[in-house]
């Protein structure tokens, strides 16, 4: 006769708790402290990049806004067959041009006859980059034909947007006398691959 296994054999077994003598788990002070340490590393390190990638933004959208107001004013020239200025202006309403590129620009339609019509307004909306014109204050005026006139005698009016980093790495657009708006991609260099300054 064999013998049967006997029903009151545990179902759970038993948990084995740790011995009091036994060591604990988890992070000792010393290796808190180094990992502390590294992760203070790599934030350092990667701070200077982060810093320069958002500077390099805030430069792109001032050029940005810049073009697309230059754009804005050429096509709208050729399209309603009548001048349209681009000059800096005193407030985001005025259609008077001003003397200084910071306070903003608009856009306005200069019939022949009747009141100037401001078009669009824009302005470098990002703290700690500034704008210079070699044209001074010169407005940038596009005819029905795509033209500028009210250039420098070098034919050119070249805008720099300079941050707090200096002129190796400010900003250009460039607009000729043909209309044509190109901006740098390269920091530091105008469109034609000259050197810029910044105050």
């Amino acid at each position: 006769m064999t013998d049967t296994p006997s029903k009151t054999a545990d179902v759970h077994p038993r948990r084995a708790w740790p011995s009091p003598g036994s060591a604990a788990h988890g992070f000792t002070l010393v290796e808190l402290v180094i990992t502390i340490l590294v992760v203070a590393t790599v934030v350092a390190m990667a701070l200077p990049s982060f810093s320069s990638t958002m500077a390099n933004g805030r430069q792109t959208s001032a050029v940005n806004t810049l073009i697309n107001s230059l754009q804005y004013a050429r096509n709208g020239a050729m399209r309603g067959g009548q001048p349209i200025v681009v000059c800096p202006t005193a407030s985001q309403t005025s259609t008077t041009c001003s003397a200084d590129w910071n306070t903003g620009w608009g856009v306005v339609s200069t019939p022949a006859v009747g009141a100037p019509t401001l078009l669009s307004a824009g302005k470098v909306a990002v703290t700690g980059v500034t704008i210079k014109s070699s044209g001074g204050a010169s407005p940038i005026t596009f005819t029905p034909r795509g033209l500028v006139s009210g250039l420098p005698a070098t034919g050119v009016s070249l805008f720099t947007f300079c941050d707090s980093r200096g002129s190796a790495y400010a900003r250009s657009v460039l607009v000729n006398v043909g209309g044509y708006v190109q901006n740098s991609e390269t920091p530091g260099l105008d469109p034609n691959g000259g050197a810029l300054t910044c105050p």
